[in-house]
């Protein structure tokens, strides 16, 4: 599948330093040029005890090489920029010094097109040297100031600024998106303030908006901030180049202290701990967001306007209303760029993704087989028409938004509507459509397949739930597997880049997430795009909930106490930006609820399902809100992802546990008891003994062993498992061996 997917994508995509008042010069600097010296200062390791607990720190003053607007400054300095009533001092530096990047200006814009204080790609940038023990991952923590100088309305507008971090390339291509040695942004945002919310005096959807200037100005406050990377063994190269392309300029750089740089691959799973998928894996299907019992769930109690089902049902109808009232053709051409400049095909793709899964709910929903020929039409429409894709990196978040929309429908026509006895056989979706389906569906994965693992981590998080759910519906294991070792590790692309929107990169330990420092918005986007790909898994008998001790339940705690109001522990400095604003990236709420609530209900300490459904309640199901094609959507996302409850047990067994001679025949059967309708379970067959065996799935929950061949050795062993795919944290296990019978 890559291969063929990269053979796709192939034939588509065919200053010196000025020196300003209180500037020191860098090392081996003149009166009229300051250029820096060699400098091979490395940073003595605060651990030296071999590379687990290694942390090295490296002054930011000690760099080896820099070019355009790069200042060293020393503790006491006034900030560049900051009015003469507004002085800001900045004091606190660990040595003593700082680096100051880039020059401050007088104006600000935001929006496409605004070119005002745009710093091009590689003009300011700097670079140091690090050694280190052992090739692995590694945590960049930067320790940074961003004093409140000036600001654009309710301080900096973006609240960010964007820095490239590039490892062992000092001469970096930033034009190339594909290189191996970017690893990534690193948020710099205004230090030190985060804004206390009171929902009895606050009410604002930004409450930055009642503070203002007077409450960050002059704020000294030295931040932190967080990236991991992959590092090679012995001396590396990292590289931190300031960058504000048209429409995200800011005012000024940051100020920074220092940075250290420890070795945290201790704390990341092995690779055999993935729950990668056998080549024999059999998928469930429909499968994506809703199994067959789901969407029977949802039909149960779509008239009951007391429940979320009904409510969302509301929203569905109104829904499919408007869209049998206006016209929303497939386009040609995708291509949509940053702040949808241009937005070629962009509206009406994400249009027709939405409409073509309304249709096929509403066919199942309302038993009537017009919704679903509409639906299967939609597809076809957008599988005959669109044939060009543009070539920027917009386009991946674009397609991953809407693209599982395309998905979920396909599966509901293909494996329910297909198999409906009352579908004429000419109305149903004929196997040349769904064969030019899926060349749709390839070429959508030309732009998303390789990820974007530099981007902030709700990129990789959602481009990751669209490649689980196309390879769910093409039955693709190695897709599949792919997006699991980039949620797992986030190295599916080799170099030093370690995807942000894998699980251990984007919530740490602590629940904090890699955007929080950004907004909160972009904050749910990302725990969003982990529960939906947790959610498919678990579809498909596969638990990525458990992951990393719970991680992703504990991001999303930490982002719901303080969506609620509620003061969290930050290493960051949390933004408060769009803190209670409400929106359709809230959905994270409902999967994660739900999967804790109803799916494994004693897995979460008492009331935090009761604090993740208080933040549903506050910031998704509370006033109006619309998704990304501009349809009422308070509840849809409540009713796909609240499941009746199911009781899973199960015990493993076999006619006998050792086969002794060629020819000789096992079956294994999964005692499955459940009040599900779904019983069927997934196998795991170890590698020792597959080369002697042959082996069927003769039942949902009866696997037969055949003995093909004897093995050298006198005994082999290996521990078989099976999986119930109603609920993937109940399994059994059971041990078989290959053993030459003695004749003595």
């Amino acid at each position: 599948m890559k291969k063929h997917l990269k053979q796709t994508l192939s034939l588509l995509l065919g200053v010196p330093i000025i020196c300003m008042p209180l500037c020191t010069l860098v090392p081996g600097s003149t009166a009229n040029l300051a250029v820096a010296a060699e400098n091979d200062t490395l940073g003595d390791p605060i651990v030296p005890t071999g590379f687990k607990g290694f942390t090295t720190r490296i002054e930011a003053e000690d760099f080896y090489k820099h070019t355009g607007n790069i200042y060293i400054r020393d503790n006491g300095d006034t900030v560049p920029g900051s009015a003469a009533a507004d002085e800001v001092v900045l004091t606190g530096a660990s040595s003593g010094k700082f680096v100051d990047f880039s020059d401050p200006v007088a104006n600000y814009k935001t929006g496409s097109g605004s070119n005002n204080n745009t710093i091009p790609s590689g003009q300011d940038k700097a670079s140091w040297k690090v050694i280190v023990p052992a090739a692995g991952f590694y945590e960049l923590a930067f320790k940074y100031n961003n004093p409140a100088t000036k600001v654009e309305g309710y301080r900096n507008v973006r609240d960010e600024r964007n820095s490239r971090i590039i490892i062992n390339n000092d001469e970096p291509d930033f034009t190339n998106t594909m290189d191996p040695h970017w690893a990534g942004w690193m948020i710099f945002n205004m230090s030190g303030y985060i804004d206390s919310y009171n929902p009895e005096t606050n009410t604002s959807l930004t409450p930055q908006m009642d503070n203002g200037f007077a409450n960050v100005k002059g704020n000294t406050a030295w931040n932190n901030n967080y990236m991991n990377v992959w590092l090679e063994k012995g001396k590396n190269t990292i590289t931190l180049g300031m960058e504000a392309p048209p429409g995200q300029a800011v005012y000024d750089g940051p100020n920074l202290d220092y940075f250290d740089v420890t070795y945290i691959g201790d704390q990341y799973v092995s690779e055999d701990e993935i729950p990668y998928l056998g080549d024999d894996f059999v998928f469930q299907h429909p499968g994506v967001y809703f199994t067959l019992e789901d969407l029977e769930n949802i039909k149960a109690n779509k008239d009951n306007l007391d429940t979320v089902y009904g409510k969302g049902y509301q929203e569905l109808v109104s829904a499919t209303t408007w869209f049998d009232n206006n016209t929303v053709n497939p386009a040609p051409v995708l291509d949509v760029g940053p702040y949808n400049s241009p937005n070629i095909g962009g509206t009406e793709y994400t249009r027709g993704g939405s409409k073509a899964l309304y249709y096929a709910l509403r066919y199942y929903l309302d038993g009537d087989a017009a919704y679903g020929k509409k639906a299967r039409d939609v597809l076809n429409g957008w599988a005959n028409t669109l044939k060009t894709l543009g070539l920027g990196n917009d386009l991946k978040l674009r397609i991953s938004i809407v693209g599982t929309d395309f998905v979920n429908a396909a599966e509901i026509i293909r494996h329910v509507y297909n198999n409906d006895p009352g579908v004429a056989p000419a109305d149903k979706w004929q196997e040349a459509s769904i064969a030019e389906f899926e060349t749709y569906l390839h070429l959508l994965l030309t732009k998303t397949y390789d990820f974007y693992p530099q981007a902030n981590g709700n990129w990789d998080a959602i481009i990751g739930g669209f490649n689980m759910a196309a390879a769910v519906y093409l039955e693709d294991v190695g897709l599949f597997n792919d997006a699991l070792k980039q949620r797992y590790l986030g190295t599916y692309r080799e170099g030093n880049a370690v995807s942000m929107g894998s699980l251990p990169s984007y919530i740490y330990p602590s629940g904090e997430q890699q955007e929080s420092s950004r907004d909160q918005p972009h904050a749910r986007m990302g725990i969003t795009g982990l529960a939906s790909q947790a959610d498919i898994a678990w579809n498909q008998g596969i638990d990525l909930y458990g992951a990393y001790d719970n991680r992703l339940l504990t991001g999303t705690l930490y982002n719901a106490r303080y969506a609620v109001g509620e003061e969290v522990e930050s290493a960051t400095f949390i933004s408060d930006r769009n803190r209670t604003q409400s929106g359709i990236w809230a959905a994270g709420y409902e999967i994660v609820g739900n999967h804790y609530l109803n799916e494994v209900a004693d897995a979460a300490a008492e009331g935090e399902t009761d604090l993740i459904y208080e933040a549903a309640e506050m910031r998704l199901r509370t006033g109006s809100i619309n998704n990304e094609a501009g349809r009422k959507a308070n509840y849809f996302s409540a009713m796909i992802f609240t499941d009746k409850p199911y009781d899973v047990a199960m015990t493993l067994s076999a006619n006998k546990n050792k086969l002794s001679s060629v020819g000789d025949e096992i079956v294994l059967t999964a005692n499955v008891q459940t009040n599900s309708g779904i019983k069927r379970v997934n196998w795991d067959i170890p590698e020792s003994l597959k080369p002697y065996i042959d082996y069927e799935i003769i039942s949902d929950t009866m696997l037969k062993l055949k003995l093909r061949e004897m093995p050298d050795l006198y005994e082999i062993e290996g521990v078989i498992k099976a999986t119930s795919v109603k609920k993937a944290t109940v399994s059994d296990t059971i041990s078989i061996s290959i053993e030459y019978e003695r004749r003595d």
